[in-house]
């Protein structure tokens, strides 16, 4: 149960050498005869803000089945500034909500190759945590890169592309999520590469043990 947000995606890339036209390397001078190629390594950060398609969706139910396999939600937050994700149980009814990430990678380009990334997230303040329950990438497949939509909320897989544990997350800070090796096959170098997080209860349907609400802030990198 429980609640941050998300702001950025950090990939490293490694770019390939292009003969004759360095824009940086490292040398030592005198190892080596002049005009001998040295081996070079060329890297970079670059960091994604997710797009306006970003946002929650919740859906409640008083059976927990019901609510989780749903396809469609019932309410939406699109590009709010806030990003819960939920398994609750309140006010008679089971609640479940799932945030929706998608971001606009086609700065990458073909050519170069991803060696990490992460997800750059802010918890508010007000994260909760009776189910020893983490916070986890999958797989968001939203029909509208630009657009979140209440047909939205089944749109997510159910394979972790990286987690972190609630207990980990101090309130009121940054934290980073590691993408991992699933997840860094899935980003696009091309095009929009979408994430949605789920808790882990959400992804086993698992229902909660005890109410506790909880929601999230939305913060930018300074």
């Amino acid at each position: 149960k429980l609640l941050p947000i998300l702001e950025q995606m950090e990939i490293a890339q490694e770019y390939k050498p292009i003969k004759n036209k360095y824009e940086a390397f490292l040398h030592y001078s005198g190892l080596q005869q002049k005009n001998y190629k040295y081996p070079q390594v060329y890297l970079t950060q670059t960091s994604f803000n997710s797009s306006n398609g970003d946002g929650t969706v919740r859906n409640r139910n008083a059976d927990y089945a019901t609510c989780q396999g749903a396809s469609t939600g019932e309410t939406l937050n699109g590009g709010g500034t806030q990003i819960p994700i939920v398994n609750n149980y309140t006010a008679g009814a089971y609640e479940i909500w799932r945030g929706f990430l998608p971001f606009d990678t086609s700065a990458i380009g073909s050519s170069n190759t991803i060696s990490s990334a992460y997800l750059h997230c802010y918890e508010s303040g007000t994260k909760s945590d009776y189910d020893n329950d983490s916070v986890v990438i999958v797989s968001n497949t939203q029909a509208n890169n630009t657009l979140l939509a209440l047909g939205d909320f089944g749109s997510v897989g159910t394979v972790s592309w990286g987690s972190i544990l609630i207990a980990n997350i101090t309130n009121s800070t940054y934290y980073d999520i590691t993408v991992n090796a699933t997840g860094l096959s899935n980003i696009s170098k091309t095009g929009y590469t979408k994430f949605a997080l789920r808790v882990g209860r959400d992804i086993s349907a698992t229902s909660p043990t005890i109410a506790g609400n909880i929601s999230a802030g939305y913060a930018t990198r300074n």
